[in-house]
């Protein structure tokens, strides 16, 4: 296996990895001294070169610092992962399911005709099938041709449930879409289940995977549904608001004299939010903010 290319695969570390690619070198390369040397290093001495203690490598190895510094450069052409190359990444181009808009200042939304299957039925096979449905042979094909039909009704019956669901969620987010996450108001599965006479387990489908493409970003549906927490006044507010809460404090704080979790869970009381600091903690590591002892600057 060592013998495929790319050279250093099948390597049972990384050391053995470096020493396959450099053995790989025509033979030519292989009489410099810095071949040898970097080769020596990848054998006996990567776990010093990786501490940077040049002063011990010479020494090892007996060679002066052009004769070093001449095999690192060379080791530096090495690759860590030589199957790399193989890992292409491939762009891809989301296309949302609906579309949010402002009508005469409320919020609609409508099917995107982009992300809607084109399929039909081809009528002349279909008049065929049908007048010669009494014929010998025919029962295969008129099977095929109603579960083809059915097929299509499905298609149409999923575009309708997804648009369902996307209205009664920006019916219910209209003040997420004038103010932005700051405004989104609690909301679950079950609300917009019973909203649309539906089974929550088919809401939930639905919201997986399926985005809608707003003048503020695409979302995936799943975006607008955040559990509540309570507020001094009785009333409640959406876990998204909150994120958005901690996130413009964050963004406003003294880089010196950064924001501590419990002193967020107090600017937040202020504003007659009650929330406990071990959930503020989780929503910032959410947000993939670091702790205040890592975003102090000195």
């Amino acid at each position: 296996m060592q013998q495929l290319e790319p050279a250093g695969v099948g390597a049972r570390d990384l050391a053995e990895c470096l020493r396959l690619q450099l053995e790989n070198f025509p033979a030519d390369h292989q009489l410099t001294m810095a071949w040898k040397i970097a080769h020596k290093i990848c054998s006996d001495y990567l776990d010093i070169l990786a501490n940077k203690d040049w002063a011990r490598i010479k020494k090892l190895l007996k060679i002066d610092d052009e004769d070093l510094q001449d095999s690192i450069q060379l080791i530096k052409t090495l690759k860590h992962n030589p199957a790399s190359g193989f890992d292409t990444h491939v762009d891809s181009t989301l296309i949302p399911d609906v579309i949010v808009k402002n009508h005469k200042g409320q919020w609609t939304v409508v099917l995107n005709p982009a992300a809607a299957p084109k399929i039909s039925l081809h009528e002349e096979y279909a008049k065929v099938i049908k007048d010669n449905r009494n014929k010998e042979g025919m029962d295969g094909l008129q099977q095929k041709l109603q579960e083809a039909r059915w097929l299509v009704k499905n298609v149409l019956q999923r575009s309708d449930t997804i648009l369902k669901v996307a209205k009664a969620i920006v019916d219910r987010q209209q003040n997420f879409f004038n103010h932005g996450p700051i405004a989104m108001r609690p909301l679950v599965l079950r609300e917009i289940a019973d909203t649309i006479g539906m089974h929550e387990s088919t809401v939930s489908r639905v919201t997986t995977q399926k985005y809608m493409a707003t003048p503020a970003g695409c979302f995936e549906f799943k975006y607008f549904f955040g559990s509540q927490i309570s507020t001094d006044t009785g009333g409640s507010v959406s876990s998204t608001a909150i994120r958005s809460l901690i996130k413009q404090a964050i963004a406003e704080e003294n880089k010196e004299k950064p924001l501590s979790d419990t002193q967020i869970v107090d600017l937040l009381a202020s504003k007659g939010f009650v929330v406990a600091r071990r959930t503020i903690a989780k929503y910032r590591e959410s947000l993939r903010i670091p702790a205040v002892h890592l975003r102090r600057k000195q």
